[in-house]
């Protein structure tokens, strides 16, 4: 919404051009706060004697330098020769009160400044280009902003009660009824804090001087009367600048739990992956013990490790996921996996030999193309006793393939009833468990038994669900879960 809103009001100022104030002759005060800024003193001094502007006076207030600021004269930005004369062309009318500039970092030379860099131009800046288009700019910055004398005397003039008078300041004279205007070409470089210390220092300040200016204006919070400032912009404030910064840190702190508990994860996982022992023999004493069900899956392994809490100096079941892949599928989502790569760069041309596994899950994002209709029907005809898992691309095979049909459910039905009956005969002829996917999924057992799940929904049966559930069925059918009661 930024971005368009910023888009709109650039296409805007375009349209403008010609009602703005080409050549200003007005005498323009420039006020120069300053404390302990005796290290850039002198540059910004020497910047501002150098405006291409024909008639400004320069006011330098010193509140309380400790250090030789008075002396030397001072401050920490620096503007651009034009930058005073690209603001007074947006007071073409008398209803704007103030214009804000852009604030650039003039002293990128850490990481703490380059990324402030960053923020300055994306959210500061931003920000500002698409609230001149609402006028519902919160903030004139005090780096490079201008405003009507005779409208900051008629709002009360700069006060002392918050600690971010600039934000006070703009929000009265938005309340008042003036506009707010921002001008892009308008440009100041500004010294932004080079250490922690100090950025947590100016940033605290500006938190709490916006939270003071927000509350001291409340009454324009969603109050129709101050159009867009008190109906968008005060929410704004209230909720992106106020409600969640307050409970920022408890995100940062639940990423970095998420982060520790993820890398513990993972080093376990890939530790059972390529150090668990598939016998007593060949098992340090000092190691974990881990007793593994091996688990085939074809092309996409999506399987569900099934991770005791406790696996050390005990015995406990666990899958190995091993997933057959063309050569070119890069397996990163999926590190824990130990991947058989198929001759062919795109498809699955051709199966290992699987004798030794418990359990065979097949059809995940296998494809239909014939090199692997082919391989599955040389795979179907071994006649294995592994339990088998089929999904997708596996029964669609099955159906566009006559000579395999006594291996499918076939024909149509009139209702879910008589779909039912079909299944359940189908169960029983060849003892197999038959999950009928679905918003209530149906699981019909060899017994003629039908589980319901009446909790799920729509996307049971969309987006993937059916290759986690594959893979969840194929590993529970590895480690020993058998019969319908499981």
């Amino acid at each position: 919404m930024i971005a368009y809103l910023a888009i709109r009001q650039k296409r805007k100022n375009r349209r403008e051009q010609s009602e703005l104030i080409s050549d200003s002759q007005e005498k323009v005060s420039i006020i120069i706060p300053a404390y302990n800024e005796e290290v850039t003193v002198l540059a910004t001094i020497k910047s501002l004697l150098h405006l291409d502007y024909p008639a400004y006076e320069l006011i330098f207030v010193d509140d309380g330098s400790k250090d030789k600021t008075f002396e030397i004269v001072n401050a920490d930005t620096q503007l651009k020769t034009d930058a005073l004369r690209m603001l007074m062309k947006y007071f073409n009318k008398d209803q704007v009160a103030a214009v804000a500039g852009s604030v650039k970092v003039g002293n990128v030379h850490n990481m703490l400044t380059h990324w402030q860099s960053i923020e300055y131009i994306t959210s500061q800046n931003m920000d500002r280009r698409a609230f001149d288009l609402l006028n519902m700019i919160s903030v004139v910055p005090g780096a490079i902003g201008a405003f009507r004398r005779s409208v900051i005397l008629e709002v009360g003039g700069f006060t002392t009660d918050t600690l971010a008078e600039d934000c006070d300041l703009t929000m009265r004279i938005l309340k008042a009824g003036y506009t707010v205007r921002n001008s892009a070409e308008a440009v100041a470089f500004t010294e932004a804090p080079d250490t922690v210390k100090m950025l947590f220092k100016q940033r605290f300040r500006w938190s709490f001087g916006v939270l003071q200016s927000f509350w001291k204006n409340k009454d324009t919070l969603l109050n129709p009367k101050y159009g867009y400032f008190g109906m968008v912009g005060m929410p704004n404030i209230l909720i992106f600048q106020i409600i969640l910064p307050l409970f920022a840190p408890l995100a940062d702190l639940f990423m970095l739990f998420s982060l520790v508990s993820g890398l513990f994860s993972l080093s376990e996982v890939n530790g059972i992956s390529w150090t668990g022992s598939l016998s007593d023999e060949t098992t340090p004493k000092d190691s974990p013990v881990v007793e593994a069900d091996l688990v085939y899956t074809f092309q996409s392994p999506k399987l569900a490790l099934l991770m005791p809490e406790n696996r050390f100096r005990v015995k406990a079941f666990h899958v190995l996921d091993i997933g057959l892949t063309p050569t070119a599928f890069a397996q990163t989502a999926v590190p824990e996996t130990m991947v058989i790569t198929d001759p062919n760069d795109d498809l699955i041309t051709q199966f290992p030999d699987v004798h030794s596994f418990q359990s065979i899950g097949i059809g995940i994002g296998m494809g239909t193309a014939q090199s692997t209709i082919d391989a599955f029907k040389m795979f179907i005809a071994q006649g294995l006793d592994t339990p088998l898992v089929l999904d997708a691309d596996a029964l669609n095979i099955l159906a566009q393939q006559p000579e395999l049909w006594q291996f499918s459910i076939t024909g149509t039905w009139q209702n879910d009833f008589q779909k039912m009956d079909k299944v359940k005969a189908f169960a029983a002829q060849y003892q197999l468990y038959v999950l009928i996917k679905g918003a209530n999924s149906a699981l019909v057992t060899p017994e003629g038994v039908i589980y319901f799940n009446s909790t799920g929904n729509v996307g049971m049966a969309t987006g993937g669900s059916g290759d986690i559930l594959t893979g969840i069925l194929t590993a529970l059918i590895g480690q020993g879960y058998s019969s319908g009661k499981h």
